[in-house]
């Protein structure tokens, strides 16, 4: 349909609606944390929006203790937890993590008791991020077969790094996953392990 206004010719599409993405809060009454989170396609993401040196913790009062994360905000299921969203959060020292989520932000969890809890060599969160490389940097890695998404930076600055087999259960590669890795020669796909 074609609206004209004062010289302006609209198009003006009727009976379609596309919804894009959309912040909210949920005040969970059973902790009395708050929650903020976006929904975009039907997915929630626990995220905040702001830069580098805001409070972009995404549940307030900051947390303590153990969390278990929501498996739903807002109706949709919770399958990515954002950039620094639990940055800091000094008092966390364990977290309970959906399956859902296939998608885990740079330093999501940095500077919390938590992480630093983790064993040794690779840690696998929620439903088979890889999110970090602990420990020294190998010259070769075999990346677990339930794994479904590699966060990023996982192997940021890892010179060391020779080789990689990556399951063909991944389906997500973030940012950076890899930057810096000067002696990465050889990338393979292991497909006989899905």
């Amino acid at each position: 349909m074609k609206v004209k206004i004062d010289g302006f010719v609209a198009l003006i599409a009727v009976g379609t609606l596309t919804l894009g993405a959309w912040a909210d809060t949920w005040r969970d009454p059973a902790t009395g944390y708050t929650w903020t989170y976006s929904v975009k396609d039907g997915k929630a993401e626990m995220r905040k929006e702001g830069k580098w040196g805001d409070n972009l913790c995404v549940i307030s009062p900051r947390p303590s203790g153990a969390l278990v994360i929501p498996s739903t905000l807002g109706g949709c299921p919770v399958t990515s937890i954002g950039k620094y969203a639990f940055y800091g959060c000094d008092g966390l020292k364990s977290v309970t993590i959906p399956s859902s989520v296939t998608k885990i932000g740079y330093n999501a969890f940095s500077g919390t008791p938590f992480l630093d809890s983790q064993p040794n060599g690779m840690v696998v969160l929620g439903g088979g991020v890889l999110y970090k490389m602990k420990g020294s940097c190998p010259h070769s890695v075999m990346i677990p077969s339930n794994v479904t998404s590699i966060a990023s930076g996982v192997f940021s600055q890892c010179k060391g790094l020779k080789s990689v087999t990556i399951p063909s259960s991944v389906t997500n590669i973030g940012r950076y996953a890899f930057s810096g890795c000067s002696g990465l020669t050889l990338i393979s796909v292991d497909s006989s392990n899905p």
